[in-house]
């Protein structure tokens, strides 16, 4: 029986040996799963940056301060003016307020600046036209003088014509 057990032996041994030999796999450690490491996800970019256009409130005073430099806002006597240039081409001093309200004018001045950036150097409240220049040689519309419509003189002058006809016949008809 030894000698069957081992031909047996021998014979697994072959076979076991055959098989590693003939494979053509190389033997490596023990399988394991491999960990996919995934990397978090970019943050979402920052909002876009609006620039809203700053509110305007009209207040009475706005002609005056967004066009006075520093050297416009005076303190004299216990109350704050305004000095401004007039139509005329005279300076004006404009009444603002009673106490030194020079700090709240230069403010008001920088929100008024930028209100006005945003409305092409001009306050909201304020309208801007430039009429358009004479054409040449232009007919007007409407003449000033009524002799250019000569029609309508010659219209005025006559009366109407039952009144021509009574006029024309007057001498005929004796008053009783």
């Amino acid at each position: 029986m030894k000698h069957k057990t081992l031909a047996l032996g021998a014979l697994m041994s072959t076979l076991l040996l055959g098989g590693c030999i003939t494979d053509t796999r190389v033997a490596a450690g023990p399988v394991r799963a491999n960990a996919v490491v995934v990397a978090p996800a970019p943050p979402p970019p920052p909002p876009a940056v609006i620039v809203a256009e700053p509110v305007y409130v009209p207040e009475p005073h706005d002609a005056y301060i967004s066009v006075a430099l520093d050297s416009d806002i005076v303190f004299v006597s216990g109350s704050t003016y305004i000095w401004y240039v007039g139509h005329d081409g005279r300076r004006y001093r404009h009444f603002y307020g009673h106490g030194d309200l020079r700090g709240e004018v230069i403010h008001r001045r920088a929100q008024l600046r930028l209100v006005m950036a945003h409305h092409g150097g001009h306050l909201p409240m304020q309208k801007v036209h430039v009429a358009a220049p004479p054409a040449r040689n232009a007919v007007p519309a409407h003449p000033a003088h009524p002799a250019a419509q000569p029609r309508q003189l010659e219209a005025r002058k006559q009366p109407p014509a039952a009144n021509r006809v009574a006029d024309e016949h007057h001498h005929e008809h004796p008053h009783t």
